[in-house]
């Protein structure tokens, strides 16, 4: 059998697939009837929000050169922080 002709049939029936269980999956979970307000959004969306995170009030160097400047300076300790693609308040951390 010819491969660009076996590569179609298997893309097809995969096609068919995914389909299938996308239709039976839909069936599962309607719809909603309504489209919720953008205000009615919004509220639910802040109620997740966090008003006051600690790490909001520290005056932040974006230099690792100019934090540990700082850090010799103010005989403090340096901290370094490292972001990982996570909202800040994201409740799961």
């Amino acid at each position: 059998m010819d491969p660009q002709l076996l590569r179609s049939f298997i893309a097809a029936h995969v096609l068919i697939f995914l389909t299938s269980l996308s239709l039976s999956r839909a069936e599962q979970f309607p719809a909603p009837k309504t489209i919720p307000a953008l205000e009615a959004l919004k509220e639910s969306v802040g109620e997740l929000r966090i008003e006051n995170i600690a790490w909001r009030s520290i005056d932040w160097n974006h230099s690792i050169l100019d934090g540990l400047k700082a850090s010799r300076e103010e005989e403090k300790p340096i901290i370094f922080w490292c972001h990982i693609d996570l909202p800040a308040d994201d409740k799961r951390c």
